[in-house]
Parts: C-alpha cells; structure tokens; sequence
C-alpha cells in the first residue's frame, strides 16, 4: 500500500507541475471572455482547495462538467474562435486531471489511514 501511496503522489505532483507550468490561455476575442474567465476561477479554486485541505479533503473534488459542455457548445466564428476555445478547453483538461489525481491521492491515504 505503501508504494502505491508513493506512486500516486508523484502521479499527482506530475499533474501540478505540469498545470503550474502551463501558461493561461490568453483570449484574443471578446465573445470568448466570460468562457476565458470561467476557466480562471476553475483553475484558481480547484488550486485553493487542495492547498487548504491538502491529501484529505472534507469531500472530494469534482470536475465541473458544465464547463466542459460550455466550451464545447461554443460556436466558434472565426480562427481566433477556435484557437481560443481549443486552449482553453485544454487547459480545462489538465485542471480535470490534477482533480482526479488529488482524489485517486486523497483515497489512497484515506484507506491507509
């Protein structure tokens, strides 16, 4: 149990270094901002709380599946559209995963405990 607690650490330490690293998507168009900034504070919660609660939440977290279908219902017009709307459905991605991560983490040391 012991080595799968380390290696899911890591897992987890991967997937915020690889998150911490990644620069925010910056969006060029207007109809992109609300989107852009629903993103962000996604990003900056999700970063809070497992800073806050680090390996034993009071629940676990949750991916926010709205998001994802507001990203991917998003009629992109035009290049600038598209490109945005990808990195920014991207980014929401590698926050999914670091979510998932903390959970499998959070899980292990739950039953270890």
């Amino acid at each position: 149990m012991l080595e799968e607690i380390q290696r899911q650490r890591r897992r987890f330490n991967r997937a915020y270094e690889v998150l911490n690293q990644l620069p925010f998507p910056d969006v060029t168009c207007d109809e992109l901002r609300d989107l852009h900034d629903d993103v962000s504070e996604y990003d900056v919660s999700t970063i809070k709380f497992i800073q806050e609660h680090g390996s034993s939440p009071p629940t676990p977290l949750e991916e926010d599946a709205g998001l994802s279908d507001s990203l991917s219902n998003f009629k992109a017009r035009s290049p600038a559209e598209i490109e945005g709307r990808r990195d920014l459905l991207a980014y929401k991605r590698k926050v999914d995963s670091l979510i998932r991560e903390y959970n499998r983490l959070s899980s292990l040391l739950t039953e270890a405990g």
